[in-house]
């Protein structure tokens, strides 16, 4: 099976938006990817750091087949989430008593140099299993 690890909820609904990077050993995975129209960057040239590395510098979605991978890109995150501004607090209108009423802004941790978002598959199952899954939990339609 494949398993999301971590997805933002602003990826829902911007599925073209999505962009896709991989090591080589997903290389059919990424032509897939390609033929249905996705930006997806697979490069034999690419190390496994490299490719967490440009997913967060491009803000794309990492796809792995490595659950090795995964402290590493959550430490990444946590760093990222720890280092946001804090909540903005806007007031949106007033009540009926004439007090504020207020809206609290999560800071945008989405996109380059934010969270990872990432996929890890599991390369033991069918190929049609594993991009079944992409498909499903990467937001494609």
């Amino acid at each position: 099976t494949v398993s999301v690890l971590y997805w933002h909820p602003a990826m829902v609904g911007r599925e073209h938006d999505v962009r896709f990077i991989m090591d080589f050993s997903l290389y059919r995975i990424a032509k897939q990817l390609r033929l249905l129209g996705y930006d997806a960057e697979c490069s034999r040239e690419n190390t496994q750091e490299m490719v967490v590395r440009k997913a967060r510098a491009d803000g794309r979605t990492l796809i792995t087949a490595s659950p090795s991978q995964v402290p590493h890109i959550e430490k990444l995150n946590k760093a990222v989430r720890e280092e946001a501004p804090p909540p903005q607090r806007t007031i949106i209108g007033y009540n009926s008593d004439g007090e504020s009423e207020y809206a609290d802004s999560e800071p945008d941790t989405d996109g380059p140099g934010g969270v990872i978002n990432y996929i890890v598959i599991n390369t033991n199952v069918k190929f049609d299993d594993q991009f079944r899954q992409v498909v499903q939990l990467g937001g494609i339609r």
